[in-house]
């Protein structure tokens, strides 16, 4: 009935609409599929996402045709050739879905819209300056009252400017500049409150809420002071860098009696903006004009950001690869850090609040480097001689035939004296023939050479432990407390179920040698008082007061294989994080079941 009673033009207009709706619709969803596709939790929904283009131009094959018979053909060529090109434009969506490339040039396509807009709006704010005010006399000088367009859009212009880039400047400012609480006051009369901060081995993964250094530093200290009530506020969140760790502070409404700061291993994870705009960007020319621009690099930074998380979330596919960041930036990080660290302690001074830093500390022995980048630009025969001779090291370990792989490797190491992946390989099998100071001097050169850092490396170790020593601040430093609780002095998986997060062993470690430093330190006993329990803490009291069972053990296999899956991506070879993935998945069914209990067929003990 429609259609008889609608003339043939409005018919085919309606046929453009729905066309060009048709096609705003298609782009919306192939962006909703692009994202479900690597955040969905579930498989299904990862499947039917990554099938999209499929989808899509099924709907448009199926659709057109009714359009078409619906409502008729577009009157007019400039309807007809408008029509034509909307599904061009659809087909050309599905063809870069199915070339996994919609997303990029999505991106692409709207990095160069904001160039376009920021270049186009200061060069018109500036060069029409002239020519509005010409026009401005001119048209004074005739009396023209006629609405003067352009001084208007000018006008606009200059003004959006004057308000924006000012208010921008101020935000980048203020984010980067940390802000402290004042004037807290003391805690409450007869309680001690205890505040942690830093990521997520602060927070406890895999066992939060229920275990962690926090939790096990209260745990003991309310043995240690019975007559007080012991109070934790855990601000730590996973994924936090060390400027987020400290802004949680703010949240604070009372002065702590001893805060706990662990954190170094998110710092790259953070601002991965500096990866993209530092990067090979086809449009680095203007940019570092572009980047004076604090209302150009407000509006970028989402788009970089996002542009930088899906190279890593690509992955590494081969075996020589690049840094994920530049030298330059990863310089300019450690100077950030340390401020950072100099204005933590400046604040625990001026405040009076009793501190405790740790360097934190992550598997060297047992977890391979993501990227092994070579010391300059190779050529791809060179390329092809690195790979060719890691894979006959690999099969003379694989045939246990570990001289020969030794020397290969160190045959390597003399024209790449920084690539990770022959450090980490020589490395283990050195462990294995019981040469266990050889092995950690390269276990530790491959953790500090891996061009995707997700473990604290030397850098800014070092600078944890020197900002503590300069303020005097009390120090945990965890590698070196740890390494000596091994047999054999290397931090591995009987310390970290992956790359950092630790054993409730490790977590009790920990937490414990913190307040091992209240009872020794005069400065605390000073501030907390005097400890009245001299019991040597229990790790299996700990555990069973804060309630472990084989149900949480089950949870945290579930967590831990989750990121080991997620990190798979980072590594040209994932075939041992999926190995450990398959097998923590395994045990966290088999604990949930009762199949094995803890401790059985290599899962994690309750004490």
């Amino acid at each position: 009935m429609l259609g008889e009673t609608m003339s043939s033009p409005l018919r085919g207009r309606l046929t453009l609409r729905i066309a060009v709706l048709f096609l705003a619709i298609e782009i919306v969803a192939a962006i909703l599929f692009s994202v479900l596709r690597t955040t969905a939790e579930w498989e299904f929904f990862r499947k039917v996402a990554s099938e999209w283009p499929v989808w899509l131009l099924i709907a448009q094959l199926i659709d057109m045709p009714l359009i078409l018979w619906r409502f008729g053909w577009p009157s007019g060529r400039g309807r007809q050739f408008a029509f034509v090109a909307a599904n061009v434009a659809m087909i050309g969506i599905v063809v870069l879905g199915v070339l996994q490339l919609f997303e990029v040039t999505l991106f692409r396509s709207l990095e160069l819209l904001l160039r376009l807009c920021i270049i186009g709006v200061w060069t018109f704010a500036v060069l029409g300056i002239v020519p509005v005010a010409r026009g401005i006399a001119k048209r004074r000088r005739l009396r023209d009252r006629r609405p003067f367009l352009a001084a208007r859009l000018w006008f606009a212009c200059l003004l959006g400017l004057l308000l924006s880039e000012p208010l921008c400047g101020w935000l980048l400012w203020r984010e980067m500049t940390l802000t402290f609480p004042r004037n807290l006051p003391p805690s409450p009369r007869g309680e001690l409150h205890v505040v942690a901060i830093g990521g997520s081995t602060m927070v406890g993964h895999p066992y939060e809420p229920k275990y962690g250094i926090a939790e096990v530093a209260v745990w003991r200290l309310r043995q240690m002071y019975p007559q007080r009530n012991v109070v934790l506020h855990n601000l730590a969140i996973s994924g936090q860098n060390l400027r987020q760790a400290i802004q949680c502070l703010r949240q604070l409404d009372s002065k702590p009696d001893l805060l706990l700061v662990y954190s170094g291993h998110n710092e790259f994870y953070q601002d991965m903006d500096e990866s993209s705009r530092m990067g090979e960007s086809p449009f680095r020319v203007v940019d570092p004009l572009l980047m004076l621009s604090p209302t150009f690099v407000m509006a970028y930074r989402p788009l970089s950001q996002r542009s930088a998380l899906r190279g890593m979330r690509n992955g590494t596919s081969t075996l020589v690869a690049n840094h994920i960041l530049p030298s330059a930036a990863c310089r300019r990080r450690l100077v950030r850090f340390r401020e950072y660290l100099v204005q933590l302690a400046g604040f625990c001074q001026r405040e009076q609040i009793p501190t405790l830093w740790y360097v934190p500390a992550a598997n060297e022995a047992d977890w391979e480097p993501n990227r092994s980048v070579p010391a300059a630009f190779l050529f791809q025969a060179t390329e092809y001689e690195l790979e060719k001779l890691y894979e006959e090291a690999r099969k003379h370990e694989a045939d246990e035939e570990l001289d020969a792989a030794i020397a290969m490797y160190r045959r390597g190491l003399q024209s790449q004296p920084d690539f990770a992946e022959f450090h980490y390989r020589l490395g283990r099998c050195l462990f294995q023939l019981n040469r266990d100071s050889e092995a950690a001097e390269h276990f530790q050169r491959a953790l500090d050479a891996d061009g995707h850092p997700i473990r604290a490396n030397a850098n800014y170790r070092t600078l944890v432990a020197e900002v503590a020593t300069q303020y005097e601040i009390s120090l945990v430093d965890a590698p070196a407390m740890l390494r000596a609780q091994t047999e054999r002095g290397h931090l591995d998986r009987t310390l970290f179920h992956d790359n950092v997060h630790p054993t409730l062993k490790t977590f009790f470690l920990l937490g414990t040698a913190a307040c091992e430093i209240v009872i020794k330190e005069q400065s605390f006993r000073d501030r907390l008082g005097e400890p009245v329990d001299s019991i040597s803490p229990d790790f299996a009291q700990s555990v069973e007061d804060a309630g472990i069972t084989a149900e949480d053990l089950s949870l945290a296999c579930r967590r831990i294989a989750h990121g080991t899956r997620w990190m798979t991506r980072w590594r040209f070879d994932d075939t041992g994080r999926d190995r450990l993935a398959d097998q923590l998945e395994r045990w966290s069914k088999q604990l949930a079941s009762g199949e094995i209990q803890p401790g059985d067929d290599g899962s994690e003990p309750l004490p």
